[in-house]
């Protein structure tokens, strides 16, 4: 089983502290007879960050190994989608999430640098490379304004401020910076995912992609 953890991403430092049993069952094969399965729960602690991990693992009693190994919590966003450098911020971030707010949300502003000039924005900083997206129909305004929000944030953390970025901020950091890379990247690679499903099995489309709505450019510059 993967003993990474997935709250600060260290290799090897998870150590099963639990598990609960939810079911036996039987499994009957036409060739081979009945098979014996085990289904628990297991939680696993990070010796790093103190995160806890939870399982839901099924095992073949007859086979003496592991047969599924579901993740419940924390639950995991694809990231498939992203480029590799964005990527890579974004796991730089997830590092310190649980060690620094500060730091988390200093890294989670120079992801969203790297996902802006990825999509070629123009700007001296991130809030007007996030305007330059909006007007260019690549950002909505809403998400913009978030950004705006997340770098004042983000200079909490990067210098000595009397107001300093609290526990309670990391969650709220963490959807804002999510909610950018859903737009950005995994919800176009999904709609491409289901449209190319959609041509493989029927030729065609029922609908042209270019009718979807335009995003509106009504928004704030500072």
């Amino acid at each position: 089983m993967d003993d990474k953890c997935r709250h600060c991403g260290s290799e090897g430092s998870t150590k099963e502290v639990g598990n609960v049993e939810i079911e036996r069952f039987s499994q009957e094969d036409s060739q081979h007879g009945s098979f014996d399965f085990t289904k628990f729960v297991q939680v696993d602690k990070c010796g790093v960050c103190g995160g806890l991990t939870i399982r839901q693992i099924l095992w073949g009693d007859d086979f003496g190994e592991v047969m599924s190994d579901r993740l419940l919590y924390p639950t995991s966003r694809d990231n498939s989608s992203l480029p590799e450098k964005v990527r890579m911020r974004r796991e730089a971030a997830d590092r310190v999430r649980r060690f620094d707010p500060g730091l988390y949300a200093v890294a989670i502003r120079r992801m969203l640098e790297t996902v802006f000039n990825d999509q070629g924005a123009e700007g001296r900083d991130l809030f007007h490379k996030a305007n330059d997206l909006v007007r260019k129909k690549k950002l909505p305004p809403n998400i913009a304004i978030a950004v705006s929000h997340l770098r004042d944030i983000g200079k909490y953390g990067a210098h000595d401020e009397e107001i300093e970025v609290a526990k309670d901020d990391v969650p709220l950091i963490e959807n804002l910076a999510d909610a950018v890379l859903e737009f950005v990247y995994r919800s176009p690679a999904a709609i491409s995912a289901l449209e190319k499903s959609i041509v493989d099995r029927r030729g065609q489309l029922s609908s042209p992609s270019h009718l979807a709505p335009t995003v509106s450019t009504d928004t704030e510059t500072a």
